[in-house]
């Protein structure tokens, strides 16, 4: 994970120095943000690669303070909103230009556009609340937070998937029908990105569902059973910045180690793609987006 975690700043670095082709001022500025937002969650999975935690019991590979599982979280905390917002921005982005290259008016949205939207925001929403859940959980040590925390991952990332499906659908629908026209269009940037949150949502999902919020559930009723009582939640703070329990122990690491691997590898790959601002070009190698030719046309 140590060596991918290095080729994934090199492949984010090249991404970040890359020259802007928008040609309007909406699409450099989406464009930026995209980057910019990428940044935190590539610098955590490779912070957390170097330095992996299980927060709530808090084992650690190395006991150094960089394996503190508040900083740790911390770090996971901000790169995973950042990670949400590029989400969904990028949904909204596709459901926006979509909506101009059918003919549509910008602020006259239909129910399915709008749902979009609103589906869009409310992942995001969502995914913010879920951190207070998952931090919460690891101050005091109780897994039942991260059962809510989950449910919270699971949700947000299940309604973005009939997006998906319907923008997919647009998509092949404008690709017909600017393929005969003089005037042409490249929606293999956006098609790409939707096809690949649709993977993403469906796998999160599956696994979500399967593994991880039965396993957290598990913990919870062990720990319930065991009659252990939650960290005060001042002393639990205090507890994630200093206290680690160094171990190599396979047991120890058996339940996270594949969502840790996906996570730190995969899910890289998904923002550092992101930060290239998935769009629709019109005539293709113009660098012109939809949303850019709408504006000039007004």
């Amino acid at each position: 994970m140590s060596v991918a975690s290095v080729v994934n700043i090199a492949l984010y670095a090249k991404v970040l120095l890359s020259k802007d082709h928008g040609s309007g001022k909406s699409t450099r500025s989406y464009n930026t943000s995209m980057k910019w937002l990428a940044l935190p969650y590539v610098l955590q999975c490779a912070w957390r690669s170097f330095w992996p935690e299980v927060y709530n019991d808090r084992f650690v590979l190395w006991d150094c303070w960089m394996s503190s599982v508040f900083i740790g979280r911390g770090l996971a905390t901000i790169g995973e909103i950042t990670w949400i917002f590029q989400v969904g921005l990028a949904m909204m982005r596709a459901n926006m230009e979509i909506k101009l290259l059918k003919g549509g008016e910008r602020n006259q949205l239909t129910w399915v556009e709008s749902a979009v939207n609103y589906c869009s925001m409310a992942s995001i929403a969502m995914c913010i609340l879920a951190e207070f859940f998952c931090n919460h959980g690891m101050f005091v040590e109780n897994y039942f937070y991260n059962v809510i925390e989950t449910t919270l991952w699971t949700l947000a990332l299940g309604i973005l998937i009939p997006c998906c499906v319907y923008l997919l659908h647009e998509l092949q629908t404008i690709s017909d029908q600017y393929s005969k026209g003089i005037t042409t269009v490249d929606v293999s940037q956006t098609r790409l990105y939707l096809i690949m949150m649709f993977l993403v949502c469906v796998a999160f999902v599956i696994e979500l569902c399967q593994d991880h919020i039965p396993m957290c559930y598990r913990m919870w009723k062990l720990k319930e059973a065991a009659g252990t009582p939650d960290r005060d939640l001042l002393e639990g703070i205090k507890s994630s910045m200093f206290d680690r329990i160094p171990t190599a122990t396979w047991e120890h690491w058996e339940n996270d180690w594949f969502w840790m691997a996906s996570y730190f590898s995969a899910g890289v790959w998904t923002s550092i793609f992101m930060a290239t601002g998935p769009r629709i070009h019109i005539n293709a190698g113009k660098g012109v987006s939809a949303e850019d030719q709408d504006k000039k046309d007004q």
